[in-house]
């Protein structure tokens, strides 16, 4: 093996975008789930319209990883994701191919000892993220080329097991789709009642927390970018002082509260309005104005069916409309209100979430399954080429 500097295996490579037309896919840091893209979270982006951080242009063969401390966000650049736009939140690296494959560069920056370093040689004080400069203080061990292909061979097999346990994942939501249908069906055949939303339903917005309080450390606030399909997402996370729990407490979000963005409320990609059902570990939190909380009554509509209304077709559309197609498209809570759907009676909507409850159990056990194989491929990484901290003089 040879000990060197990270920055002797690699080029820093990446470019600023050159003026396309109609529209490209934006990949965001907080799309990027550890080593895929979480479709749900790509944007469409102009070139004249984009935002200030989708500025980072790749070719096939390039390797990005996220900047930021803490963070595990991998892709290795084919054909097809060299058609994307990227945020500046990426590096973009190329490997020096006399000494190291690309395959293995790949396996190399999501090691657990890569990031280990990285996370020592960030900087920044809100954030702190590696710097092109810091990554020259990172020591790897590269192991000869005729090592690599074997270990690269046995991470491929299970990065393919990984991504056939996603594509399950999304059937199940299929599944649940199909089970919605078919109680309630497309079209009102059973003649149950119509209502809109807000007779069942009040979304109330959230406060306009001040910049200039938000702190590393103190309770997190739900804003747009944490707003994800079906959770909430706190890869970007500002917090406010633990005193304004109290102060604000209108605004403590509860689990089990059904949240919605209010702007940029839809996922092009998906034709998915963003929602979100706080969870037991997403509390103590905090609602932060351009997002909604559903405040339901629950002896008339059940949150699962509620939120299945909101999941479908018809809904995003009249989001859509109601929201426009500027830069910041924005719907108001009186709009989503006015959104009429089928009320059927609450035995009924609470046996389809019994179902929804059930199916859940499923994907944890798939989503439990996907972690022990990402085990695997970490013990993996550790006996082959990317444990690269030879000794403790290099952490």
């Amino acid at each position: 093996m040879s000990k060197i500097k990270f920055t002797e295996a690699i080029s820093f490579v990446g470019t600023t975008p050159a003026p396309f037309e109609d529209e490209k896919k934006y990949i965001s840091t907080g799309a990027v789930d550890k080593f895929s893209i979480d479709e749900k979270e790509i944007e469409m982006i102009t070139y004249g319209k984009r935002p200030s951080r989708a500025n980072l242009a790749v070719r096939t063969g390039d390797i990005i990883f996220a900047k930021m401390a803490e963070t595990l966000k991998t892709l290795y650049i084919d054909d097809e994701l060299s058609k994307n736009i990227y945020s500046t939140g990426f590096c973009a690296v190329r490997a020096n191919e006399s000494v190291l494959t690309p395959q293995c560069l790949y396996y190399l920056v999501s090691s657990p000892a890569f990031l280990l370093q990285k996370d020592k040689h960030a900087s920044g004080a809100t954030q702190r993220a590696i710097t092109n400069n810091g990554m020259t203080n990172i020591i790897v061990n590269i192991p000869p080329l005729k090592d690599q292909k074997d270990c690269v061979r046995k991470l491929d097999a299970i990065s393919l097991l990984i991504a056939y346990r996603k594509k399950q994942l999304v059937q199940f939501d299929k599944l649940v789709k199909s089970q919605f249908i078919e109680m309630f069906g497309s079209v009102n055949k059973a003649k149950y009642p119509v209502m809109r939303i807000g007779a069942v339903a009040k979304l109330q917005g959230g406060y306009a927390f001040k910049s200039t309080d938000y702190m590393s450390n103190g309770v997190p606030i739900v804003q747009i970018a944490n707003v994800n399909r079906d959770n909430l997402d706190w890869n970007e996370m500002n917090c406010v002082p633990a005193v304004f729990l109290e102060k604000y407490s209108e605004f403590a979000l509860n689990p089990g509260d059904l949240v919605m963005a209010m702007t940029r409320p839809v996922i092009k990609s998906l034709n998915a309005v963003k929602l979100a059902v706080v969870s037991e570990q997403d509390v103590p939190c905090l609602l932060n104005q351009r997002v909604g909380r559903f405040r339901i009554e629950r002896t008339k509509i059940n949150r699962t069916y509620l939120m299945s209304c909101c999941q479908m077709q018809d809904f995003k559309d009249y989001v859509v409309a109601m929201s426009g197609n500027s830069l910041q498209p924005n719907i108001s809570s009186k709009q989503v209100e006015n959104y009429s759907i089928v009320l059927p009676p609450i035995e009924l909507q609470n046996k389809f979430a019994a179902f929804v409850k059930q199916t859940d159990k499923s994907k944890v056990l798939m989503e439990r399954c996907i972690f022990l194989v990402n085990t695997l491929r970490k013990v993996e990484k550790t006996k082959g080429i990317c444990y690269n901290i030879a000794s403790k003089e290099v952490v």
